[in-house]
């Protein structure tokens, strides 16, 4: 118990140096990723970034593959893989996720996919969504984020212009709920839940950590900005039908019937 204390503990210091946003991810995540026990279901993260999801998820019980393009980003998760003595249930193998078909990880092999904030990276996200599909087994979960169409723009950038090509960026300002259900419908995904989150208080204490950050630098404007961070997770969920969620979320469920185009 004290172990499993400690190992939340750590995890916890990786996940919450990041803005509000990601902590509602992970929120949204462990709602529909429940606690496993047994033999571990297996699952992939895709486009994983430094691996925080896949670690929680290996902390809930999963044998979690994190999969990136950024070895940086890979040798860190791996680093704090062994850290919380996860290595033996984690894998961040260099991949790229626009060529998932090409990777060796077996088709219909996993229980649960993340797909979280990728796809507006990747022009071709219906053969994105497609290739994920064929990853799950009959009756798999995919656990899907993106930014909402609609969202009031934190930074600038946040509305384009938004590249032609995949450089890193977006490739477009997000998706709205006809255009996610029917990305995921046609891939053989049925969608089971659509929703929302990052309301108006995880945006605005997101928007002030930007403007800190060049003023004093990320470290500083992060300890600044601490004090208003239980405000934000506990009231934030109550601004979601007044002001725009930043990132549109969907659970969908692999048919047991794959229908190909």
């Amino acid at each position: 118990m004290i172990r499993l204390l400690y190992k939340n503990l750590l995890f916890s210091r990786y996940l919450i140096y990041g803005d509000t946003l990601v902590l509602d991810l992970w929120e949204f995540i462990c709602r529909y990723l429940p606690v496993a026990s047994g033999t571990p279901p297996d699952l992939i993260d895709i486009g994983c970034g430094s691996g925080a999801f896949s670690l929680g998820a290996a902390l809930r019980g999963y044998r979690a593959i994190g999969l990136s393009w950024d070895k940086a980003n890979q040798a860190k998760a791996e680093s704090r893989a062994k850290q919380l003595a996860l290595d033996g249930l984690t894998e961040f193998p260099i991949g790229d996720a626009r060529h998932l078909a090409k990777l060796s990880f077996g088709h219909a092999r996993f229980d649960y996919a993340l797909c979280m904030e990728n796809a507006e990276h990747i022009l071709n996200d219906k053969k994105l969504l497609s290739d994920i599909a064929d990853l799950l087994k009959p009756g798999g979960v995919l656990i899907f984020s993106a930014p909402y169409r609609f969202y009031k723009a934190i930074s600038d950038g946040d509305n384009g212009p938004f590249p032609l090509e995949e450089t890193g960026w977006h490739v477009r300002r997000g998706y709205s709920k006809i255009e996610v259900r029917d990305l995921l419908e046609c891939c053989s995904l049925h969608c089971e839940e659509i929703g929302f989150f990052s309301g108006f208080l995880s945006q605005k204490a997101t928007w002030l950590l930007r403007v800190l950050s060049r003023k004093v630098g990320y470290k500083l404007a992060w300890i600044l900005l601490l004090p208003l961070r239980p405000l934000v997770f506990l009231f934030d969920r109550f601004t979601l039908g007044l002001w725009p969620g930043y990132s549109i979320t969907a659970v969908a469920i692999k048919s047991r019937f794959r229908v190909h185009d």
